[in-house]
């Protein structure tokens, strides 16, 4: 069993964005779904079960934590408070602004 941590709803995003791990640089990914919680990110950068990274969005740099490992990527938690950036995308009206497209998911 899978116990979810989210708050708010996920939505459906198609962003690329930059990784940069402890360990293994910075590597790309494709932001695939996001919430106030965390995001799905898909990646070919193997990290570890609560390793902390950052992710490198729209010129601002995410702190995260990995929580869920899968064969096309990572499950990460923020760290902290929600960041202006996630807020923005979790919100369809301001997220268009940034020419990100957003479906609600349930």
């Amino acid at each position: 069993m899978v116990m979810e941590h989210r708050w708010g709803e996920r939505m459906t995003v198609d962003l690329a964005v930059r990784l940069r791990s402890p360990v293994g640089g910075i590597a790309t990914g494709q932001m695939v779904d996001v919430s106030r919680s965390g995001a799905f990110i898909r990646t070919e950068l193997g990290l570890e079960f609560a390793v902390r990274i950052d992710i490198l969005l729209s010129g601002d740099e995410v702190p995260a934590f990995v929580v869920r490992n899968a064969s096309d990527g990572v499950g990460v938690e923020w760290c902290g408070a929600v960041p202006d950036v996630i807020t923005a995308l979790v919100r369809p009206s301001k997220a268009q602004h940034h020419g990100v497209t957003v479906t609600r998911r349930s």
